[in-house]
């Protein structure tokens, strides 16, 4: 007789798997190498505040709410004509 496979499913946030990646990469260390800064400056690094703002950018590009290319939609439309219904205001023809 088989056994009854329990099976539970957790929703994974993009910040933290972002950021980690970042930390991962050793990405701030290399920008507080390369970037200077003037000795006043107290709190976060610049390293460190450039991959919040980063991360920020890169969860901002994507909007679960708006609709993505599906069956039947074309992979050029522009979510701005979606939005409004209106004509592209990029000129971006699709």
């Amino acid at each position: 007789m088989k056994e009854a496979v329990s099976l539970e499913t957790e929703r994974t946030d993009d910040i933290p798997l972002l950021l980690t990646h970042m930390q991962h990469m050793q990405l701030a260390i290399l920008l507080d190498k390369y970037v200077p800064t003037h000795g006043l400056r107290k709190g976060l690094s610049m390293g460190e505040l450039t991959l919040v703002w980063l991360t920020h950018v890169l969860i901002s590009g994507r909007s679960s709410d708006e609709p993505g290319p599906g069956p039947g939609r074309s992979e050029t439309h522009h979510p701005a004509r979606v939005r409004t219904g209106g004509p592209d205001p990029f000129g971006c023809d699709g």
